[in-house]
């Protein structure tokens, strides 16, 4: 949202961002600013005016309630993960949909899982389901999909690295390595899913479900220790950011997925029978996710030097 305007076309509210985030609105009308400070997802935690004083601070629970109000002299109109909230019907607008944060659901079916499918995914079956029915780990950004490791790991580490740098440029650029490094998953070339692959006339609806190779699925989610060294190699010398972001996807998956062979659908479909623990799961295994971490962020700062130096030529 970048500004609003009432029934005569004045502009009421005038958003600002710095680095795509929300920092401040101004009022025309008063000729007056309000600073925003957010929590880890954008939600809107404390709203101050010109003098510091805080006219707005309150905190949501992980599903999108107001768990606790503290000052409410002021109604922002972009509240839970930096979304807009309707004031008639109280539901916040993603974007791709709208969530019902009562129902801890949204109230249309997800645009993307419809398409992939996610056979091993128990959760993806609910399609309306909020962050996979786990938004302590997992961010919705869109109502398309939520974000979980890869990007979050990603675009952490890829800001930490460029902290010196115009912070649009960082942002954006952050959002490009970490949405390549999340997307191999879900790519029909990259992924190791199962998906929906919709027929190609369109006066013949249906399609077929399409199982990806074992090569497929071994060379980007599940690589031996040869593939791994290829992709450290394209890490350590490509300045694309976009090859950059699928080459890290390799390197972090060589740590997660390192002790598992490639079929990761059984390995998943025993994790729902508590036969194992979840091979998707950072948090089973704590020393891998830490070293996939720092090495992430490792890359990353040998990203940044080599684009420094790209610049200054």
């Amino acid at each position: 949202m970048l500004a609003e305007y009432n029934g005569l076309g004045i502009c009421v509210r005038d958003y600002i961002y710095m680095g795509g985030k929300l920092i401040a609105e101004y009022r025309p009308q008063e000729n007056a600013y309000l600073y925003y400070a957010t929590d880890q997802i954008g939600s809107t935690r404390i709203v101050t005016d010109d003098t510091g004083a805080v006219v707005y601070a309150a905190a949501h629970d992980p599903y999108g309630g107001i768990q606790k109000t503290w000052t409410s002299g002021y109604d922002p109109a972009l509240k839970f993960s930096g979304k807009e909230r309707d004031t008639e019907s109280g539901l916040d607008y993603f974007g791709a949909r709208y969530y019902d944060h009562s129902l801890y659901r949204f109230l249309s079916v997800d645009p993307v899982t419809t398409h992939i499918g996610y056979l091993s995914q128990t959760h993806a079956w609910n399609l309306y389901v909020y962050c996979g029915s786990n938004p302590l780990i997992n961010i919705d950004q869109s109502g398309k999909w939520y974000t979980r490791v890869h990007y979050n790991v990603t675009y952490a580490a890829m800001m930490m690295a460029f902290k010196d740098w115009d912070p649009t440029f960082a942002h954006n650029l952050a959002h490009t390595v970490a949405s390549a490094c999340a997307g191999v998953d879900t790519d029909p070339s990259t992924t190791s899913e199962p998906y929906w692959e919709s027929s190609p006339n369109a006066d013949l609806p249906g399609g077929h479900w399409v199982i990806p190779s074992r090569e497929q699925r071994k060379m980007w989610h599940f690589p031996d220790g040869n593939r791994y060294a290829d992709a450290l190699d394209i890490a350590l010398s490509t300045l694309d950011p976009v090859e950059f972001g699928k080459a890290l996807h390799v390197i972090q998956d060589y740590f997660s997925h390192n002790r598992y062979d490639s079929d990761h659908l059984f390995d998943s479909i025993f994790a729902w029978l508590g036969m194992s623990l979840d091979p998707d799961n950072p948090f089973h295994y704590w020393d891998a996710a830490l070293a996939m971490a720092y090495l992430t962020l490792d890359l990353c700062y040998a990203y940044e030097q080599r684009l420094k130096a790209a610049y200054a030529n």
